[in-house]
């Protein structure tokens, strides 16, 4: 471990924030900037399911694949939205979904089919506390590891920033977020 930790090689700025986060680390990332209480536990446990790691119940001995594994189609606009659930109380989808060839007024009869609230609570005051003196751009560097692609830069300097808060957010949503 000395010979990795020391050589400045590990250090190269192509090497930072290469790694994608495990659905567990993006929620813990999350966790610590504004700290979060599920007022369902299984709630935590869906939301784990969900993006494919529920912790402690890997898929055999070898652990989870990781990395890449962790974005595909059904995860990535989860991931992406994910600030926006626990943190805004945005609806997530929880419906059932039906096959191809089903019947849609008998999948929209289904009481179970409907738009559910992540409900949390969230320590907003924690944040506050450990950001008031921190500027936006100080907040950004503390939050994104990775370089900000281009797009994501001018897609950032176009919101109107007034609030750190929503902008702790809308950090939390953007791509270069998912990676450690």
């Amino acid at each position: 471990m000395e010979y990795l930790f020391t050589r400045d090689w590990f250090y190269e700025e192509k090497h930072i924030g290469s790694k994608i986060k495990s659905p567990v680390e993006l929620l813990v990332g999350i966790q610590r900037v504004v700290p979060v209480t599920y007022l369902q536990n299984r709630q935590l446990i869906y939301l784990q399911k969900l993006m494919g790691q529920v912790l402690l119940y890997p898929p055999n001995v070898a652990g989870w694949k990781g990395n890449k594994s962790w974005i595909d189609p059904n995860t990535l606009m989860l991931r992406l939205k994910l600030a926006s659930i626990l943190l805004n109380d945005a609806i997530i989808d929880m419906d059932i979904k039906g096959e191809f060839e089903d019947d849609f007024e008998a999948f929209y009869k289904e009481k179970s089919n409907r738009k559910r609230f992540i409900k949390t609570t969230k320590s907003w005051d924690v944040f506050d506390s450990k950001c008031e003196e921190v500027s936006f751009e100080a907040l950004k560097e503390l939050l994104i590891i990775a370089q900000v692609d281009k797009d994501t830069e001018h897609f950032m300097s176009g919101l109107e920033i007034t609030d750190k808060r929503d902008y702790c957010i809308q950090l939390m949503s953007i791509p270069e977020y998912q990676l450690c």
